[in-house]
């Protein structure tokens, strides 16, 4: 899998028309109609048949649908989680069962978007998971220009409650804070903890010794913010939220530079991957994170 994500990169440095700002727009654009893939896969799926909408194993065809692959036709290979390569196909070289827009909402759209408007309560939910992938969240009153930051966490003791059980406490370690400007609204906290996120799982802050966040803590600070930006805005994108923000730091790029910066495009797929990861599951403890039990003493009080 590494050498994949290897030659995806070798790839868009070769490819040169990808470096033009509007080229590399459009080419991550692509990923929105594949919501229910994982972007790095999402990309695959496009770089082997571009314009791929709507894309299931045969079995998922099967059984959700009523449809199988065409005499013939080619499946698109993906990356399996814990795996070598899955094999699916596109909607187009699939048949049977008519499949009504409202099925397709109801498959692909629905599950993977959001409002575009997130309100208190989603956040809320939100930025309780990020105590499962080890980061905690406070909110400052910052100044007007200041929407937030990631901050590696050096204390060793740092730790959070994720969960009481009838016999224990159970912490999980804290290896990075966020903290977003509390004056902003719900909708921009969201956006500013996206952007974080895609710094701490493009590895800027260290990798804490976990498998999936590769060490990359040696960048410069402008290929760094690109990366974190992207990373946001694919995530924005694929769950219909409007970013404003990312545009115009794209389009001053563009006046400025014209070309992006020397980033690994592999590494913010794999990014935002993970934070569309935290977003849509249930919010497990991320493996690899150190969980301490902490039995209670008697009317002790658990805050």
């Amino acid at each position: 899998m590494k050498d994949t994500r290897a030659q995806i990169d070798i790839l868009y440095d070769e490819v040169r028309e990808y470096r033009e700002i509007d080229a590399f727009q459009d080419m991550l654009k692509s990923l929105k109609p594949l919501p229910n893939l994982a972007p790095f896969n999402a990309m695959l799926v496009q770089m082997q048949k571009p314009g791929s909408r709507w894309v299931l194993s045969a079995g998922q065809w099967k059984d959700r649908f009523g449809r199988y692959p065409k005499p013939g036709s080619r499946p698109l290979v993906i990356m399996r989680p814990f795996g070598p390569i899955s094999f699916v196909y596109e909607y187009g070289d699939t048949e049977g069962r008519e499949v009504t827009d409202e099925m397709i909402r109801k498959h692909f759209v629905e599950p993977f978007r959001a409002e575009q408007v997130v309100d208190a309560e989603t956040l809320y939910d939100f930025t309780e998971k990020l105590h499962r992938e080890g980061i905690r969240y406070r909110e400052e009153p910052y100044g007007t220009t200041m929407g937030g930051q990631i901050i590696r966490m050096e204390r060793i003791d740092s730790k959070h409650l994720v969960k009481t059980t009838s016999v224990a406490n159970h912490f999980v370690e804290q290896h990075a804070c966020i903290v977003v400007n509390s004056s902003l609204k719900p909708t921009e906290k969201f956006i500013t903890v996206l952007h974080e996120l895609g710094h701490f799982f493009c590895g800027h802050l260290g990798t804490f010794g976990m498998k999936h966040i590769p060490v990359r803590d040696d960048l410069t600070k402008e290929i760094e913010e690109f990366e974190a930006e992207t990373a946001c805005w694919i995530c924005c994108n694929r769950l219909g939220i409007d970013n404003p923000g990312t545009v115009d730091y794209l389009a001053g790029y563009k006046e400025e530079h014209g070309q992006i910066p020397p980033v690994s495009i592999d590494t913010i797929l794999k990014a935002a991957g993970c934070i569309e990861n935290v977003i849509h599951k249930d919010g497990n403890i991320r493996i690899g994170l150190k969980v301490i039990e902490k039995f209670p003493k008697e009317n002790e009080k658990i805050n």
